[in-house]
């Protein structure tokens, strides 16, 4: 059975198990203790997937000077220019759909939120120096360096049948977040205006902006739409869970075999879009923001007051792209403080909600896997995987 198939069918079982036990007192505490476990175990199989596949990716591009710097180049500018695109329209539907959030921010709170990111986030920094260092020095420039070369491709071949073979699994902690996520969802006052404008956001980026953009990138050379859908099975846990790293297993697995990207460059460009591809997180942070400072009775806010947010968010989403599920918030905060609005009351409840924070991480899964097929269709670095053969 196929994975986009088997996850939507634990997706509804995990709403039915909600429905039909949601009123237990054991309901809760084992949806939370298994949505952490599931983080747990998924940011060590990130750090370890990124370490092997990455260091193989850098020599295997730094030894043979193909399409590595185009790979690097085409990934970064689509990264950067869909982060931009996406922020843009966040503000503009918050012109045409404003919005206020009531709520206050406690500075300690917000300090000992950063601390946690922040070291979340130096350890994977220090993984991708890590391997990028060990993987520049394998390069195979000579006869002598050949074994360990081939040690470095056949650890990370090793981590994609490690994703293969746990993507089949993986509808199992599924199951717990999706009954997780309705619980929390439902509970959440969704007749709110804010809630419309984040959906409208979604819709477009989605159906859109993305396909639009996918659309100049490879000269309408391939359908985007039908690439969005083979990357179903790394995007359903992104929204349920609002955290890419949960996703990381079925992402890689789907880019290599759904789309057919070659290996050194889903490695590249997975790692590229951790900093680069989250358009997403900037976008919901720039939606975040423009609440907190404009409110409700925005609409003759002019678009240069706008612009500020947008290109704050879109900087400070490079900076704290590893605040896995807090992306929001942490951006937000940091661009508030830059633009000297860091008085400004912000609700830390409403950025860790898993409908704001599902939304940003689906759209960096998109993101993220149409970078690496952007790549693959202008360098020829891919081959076309047939519906019958997809996983």
């Amino acid at each position: 059975m196929r994975n986009w198939l088997t996850y939507s069918i634990a997706c509804a079982l995990g709403s039915a198990f909600y429905f039909l036990f949601g009123d237990y007192a054991w309901f809760e505490m084992l949806t939370v203790t298994a949505s952490q476990v599931v983080l747990s175990v998924s940011s060590v199989l990130l750090l370890v997937v990124v370490f092997t596949t990455f260091a193989a990716s850098v020599a295997s591009f730094a030894g043979r000077h193909d399409i590595g710097l185009k790979t690097f180049l085409l990934s970064l500018l689509w990264g950067v220019c869909t982060t931009l695109l996406l922020s843009l329209c966040a503000a503009l539907a918050f012109k045409t759909m404003p919005a206020g959030i009531p709520a206050s921010f406690a500075s300690e709170d917000s300090a000992a939120l950063a601390l946690n990111v922040l070291n979340y986030r130096n350890i994977m920094a220090a993984v991708i120096a890590a391997s990028f260092v060990t993987g520049f020095a394998v390069r195979p420039t000579s006869s002598v360096f050949t074994p360990i070369y081939n040690i470095a491709n056949s650890l990370s071949e090793v981590s994609y049948r490690l994703c293969l073979d746990l993507s089949r699994f993986w509808w199992i902690p599924l199951f717990f977040i999706s009954a997780r996520w309705t619980d929390v969802t439902l509970a959440t006052d969704l007749t709110s205006s804010w809630v419309a404008t984040f959906v409208i956001f979604a819709l477009l980026a989605v159906f859109g902006l993305l396909p639009l953009s996918y659309f100049v990138a490879t000269g309408l050379k391939h359908n985007p739409y039908s690439r969005m859908f083979r990357l179903l099975p790394a995007v359903l846990p992104a929204f349920l869970s609002g955290n890419s790293a949960v996703a990381a297993v079925p992402f890689y697995t789907s880019v290599r075999n759904n789309l057919g990207v070659q290996k050194r460059v889903v490695s590249l460009t997975a790692v590229q879009s951790m900093f680069f591809a989250k358009g997403g997180s900037a976008a919901c942070a720039t939606l975040f923001s423009c609440f907190v400072l404009f409110g409700s009775s925005s609409l003759q806010i002019g678009l240069g007051r706008l612009l500020p947010v947008v290109l704050s968010c879109s900087l400070f989403s490079i900076i704290c792209c590893m605040a896995p599920g807090s992306e929001i918030l942490f951006i937000s905060v940091y661009a508030l403080n830059y633009m000297g609005s860091g008085a400004a009351a912000v609700s830390p409840a409403l950025a860790a909600l898993p409908l704001c924070a599902g939304i940003a991480a689906l759209v960096n899964t998109l993101s993220a896997g149409l970078a690496a097929d952007v790549c693959a269709v202008n360098l020829k670095a891919g081959t076309y995987v047939y519906r019958k053969d997809m996983i």
